[in-house]
């Protein structure tokens, strides 16, 4: 990977193999030598860097803020370091290669640096030392100012593929002897897997259910709703299993689904325990008007002369008549009130009234409904 008397490899792979003999000029090692998929390719091999087989001589990578170990689709791009450190203090030449590809060998999320060593392949398959940094002789190099930008949706496990060399920069190119390989690979999965994420109706209510096939350190799920596709609220949270390989079933109710002949929108947040998010598919449902009924009245109790409010759905478009009772039986007000059929939010300027109990009765539809509320 890099030409022995000029640069030092390290790159990235999830197998180690070395059937192929390459012959490096004194820039980048060429695209596809990061140990990972399709061809598998170190440079411990004949006519390399092939003193030794890999990771000998106590040393290794460590790749520090990459997301090796969960990933979350469409997030921030992680800025990381490629550490190589060796046994001794006897190395002066250094060089990486990176990649990251699916279980199906696909290359995935983008690479970048600012580092003038370093740039991606044409193709931005892989990260990789273009110059390779001379030294004085020490155990450890670090390139620095390294990019990886997860894909925009979920694709499965992730591998990132490395493999590196520590070279001494002491013999032609002609016999690299004396340098190491240290290769190896880590994955990275989502925290939460969702299988399936289901809104129905049951009566008057939503129940919200899911599955997960897999979870990793996950924490909760917070259950969302909306009633324009946009401005999400929380609602409710569960707590999840937080690491399990096998199937879980979750469930929520939606006990006050507040709209009626509209849709709702529901979803996940999936939380994971370091506060990573991912956000589920979105499920809406629309309830029937079945019934005319008062929901709910608020505030209550309330002060004397504010608004009174009165969550009513109605099966029709009618008019209602509201009247307000008070604790002797005496009507203190009476409106008459146009609603369309569905979901309706009435409001009651209220008189000036002695504190107490007082009754809200509407008529519609044939049918009476009555409500107490209290003014303080």
């Amino acid at each position: 990977m890099l030409k022995k008397s000029t640069y030092f490899i390290l790159l990235i792979l999830i197998l180690i193999s070395g059937t192929s003999a390459f012959f490096y000029g004194a820039s980048a090692p060429p695209a596809g030598a990061h140990g990972g998929p399709p061809f598998f390719v170190t440079c411990n091999t004949a006519g390399c860097h092939n003193s030794f087989t890999s990771n000998t001589a106590g040393g290794g990578v460590e790749l520090i803020g990459l997301p090796t170990t969960q990933y979350v689709p469409g997030g921030p791009a992680s800025n990381f370091s490629f550490k190589i450190t060796h046994g001794t203090a006897d190395r002066s030449k250094w060089g990486f290669s990176i990649t990251a590809k699916t279980l199906g060998g696909v290359s995935v999320g983008t690479w970048s640096s600012t580092n003038p060593n370093v740039a991606p392949t044409v193709d931005g398959s892989e990260l990789r030392h273009i110059i390779s940094p001379l030294t004085a002789l020490q155990n450890t190099y670090t390139f620095n100012n390294l990019k990886w930008t997860p894909p925009a949706t979920n694709v499965g496990q992730i591998a990132f593929y490395y493999a590196a060399v520590a070279a001494n920069n002491d013999a032609p190119f002609t016999a690299p002897t004396g340098d190491y390989v240290y290769s190896g690979l880590k994955t990275s999965v989502l925290p939460v897997k969702l299988y399936s994420f289901n809104a129905i109706i049951k009566k008057n209510q939503v129940l919200l259910s899911w599955q997960t096939v897999q979870e990793l350190n996950s924490h909760y799920f917070t259950i969302q709703k909306s009633y324009d596709n946009r401005q999400f609220s929380d609602i409710g949270k569960v707590y999840s299993a937080g690491n399990s390989s096998v199937s879980k079933n979750y469930n929520f109710t939606d006990e006050n689904p507040s709209y009626f002949e509209k849709p709702i929108y529901y979803r996940l947040v999936m939380v994971d325990k370091d506060g990573s998010k991912e956000y589920s598919p979105i499920e809406n449902v629309i309830l029937k008007s079945t019934a005319t009924f008062i929901k709910s009245i608020y505030p209550n109790p309330l002060k004397s002369g504010g608004t009174l409010y009165i969550d009513f759905v109605s099966k029709e478009n009618e008019t209602v008549s509201i009247r307000l009772i008070d604790h002797n039986g005496k009507m203190i007000e009476s409106i008459q009130n146009p609603v369309l059929k569905g979901s309706n939010i009435l409001n009651i300027l209220l008189p000036l009234a002695a504190a107490g109990k007082y009754n809200l009765i509407v008529t519609g539809s044939n049918e009476i409904f009555k409500e107490s509320f209290i003014i303080q």
